[in-house]
């Protein structure tokens, strides 16, 4: 049974989040103004939303954080309602539906939206569906959505060693790639992978270079973006999260990771180009040295924010 108890997540850049979508500012405004929280997870940006008196819709694909997350947003309505009172509203999805549940939802006066595109600590952490190298007895899972058909054990053990190589090369150069998926072929002739363990296995045989961050950290962040299709979901959502926004409000993307913050910074430039917004910071914001050494994973985190004209 799950220990709800050890549940943790640090959210990262909570201060330049919420100064860059101006969250005092719009507290000011006559008319209760919203924040779409497209990856709500745990609500640790939320929190200070709904604290602020803003009304919050939150979206997230992992049904548990919709669930945790409601108990914190109760706790940070400034009189203490609950959400059907009209603080904030849950939505169990994946942000690629914005759009249609902004309108099933009838919610209007949105003046920012987030989307935090790290995976949360309590993820990485719990040693369920296989996000994590340090639990090498987890299903090697991955996916997000567990509607998802997909897991990551079955792109190890039917992918071809061509579709391999690319998956991974997303995140490695081309000579890794090549050794990891010429590697995990030579394994599964006479195990099929399943856990975690499995897949530490094949990248310790290929040996790879240790540096400041463990040698495991980019083959799973390249199956775990194949499995989840994180990099088309992004391409695809971003012109539907901004489209949603009133002229003056904000979006906001945190990323962690080169493919994801590339795909951002195009987005802003497009979105400029046609004079439709204005980028709001021309370098991405990134986390203070202090914000590092108390949260170590916040280290690679980028925020970009683009104001709607």
């Amino acid at each position: 049974m799950l220990n709800t108890k050890k549940i943790y997540h640090e959210p990262v850049l909570v201060k330049e989040v919420c100064d860059g979508l101006q969250i005092d500012k719009l507290a000011l405004l006559n008319h209760q103004a919203t924040i779409v929280d497209a990856t709500v997870g745990f609500g640790g940006h939320s929190f200070w939303f709904v604290k602020k008196g803003l009304f919050v819709l939150g979206i997230d694909v992992d049904e548990f954080a919709i669930s945790e997350c409601e108990k914190k947003l109760a706790k940070a309505c400034p009189s203490r309602q609950h959400s059907l009172t009209g603080c904030f509203k849950l939505v169990n999805s994946n942000f690629r539906n914005i759009k249609e549940i902004v309108k099933a939802n009838s919610i209007t006066n949105i003046y920012g939206v987030l989307m935090d595109l790290g995976v949360s600590s309590y993820q990485l952490t719990s040693g369920l569906r296989g996000f994590s190298f340090l639990a090498r007895d987890a299903d090697l899972d991955m996916r997000m959505d567990k509607n998802l058909a997909v897991k990551a054990s079955d792109v190890l053990n039917f992918f071809s060693k061509k579709e391999l190589v690319n998956l991974f090369s997303v995140c490695l150069n081309y000579n890794y790639s090549l050794r990891i998926a010429e590697s995990v072929i030579s394994f599964r002739k006479t195990k099929n992978f399943a856990t975690v363990g499995d897949f530490l296995d094949v990248l310790e045989s290929v040996g790879l270079v240790s540096g400041k961050i463990n040698p495991a950290t980019l083959p799973f962040l390249a199956l775990r973006i194949f499995v989840n299709s994180e990099l088309s979901v992004l391409e695809n959502s971003l012109p539907d999260a901004f489209s949603v926004l009133e002229k003056g409000g904000r979006l906001a993307v945190i990323s962690f990771h080169s493919g994801e913050d590339r795909i951002v910074k195009n987005f802003f430039n497009n979105v400029q180009k046609r004079k439709e917004g204005v980028i709001v910071n021309k370098k991405p914001i990134l986390p203070s040295i202090e914000e590092i050494r108390l949260n170590p994973r916040a280290r690679s985190a980028k925020l970009r924010l683009i104001e709607k004209i």
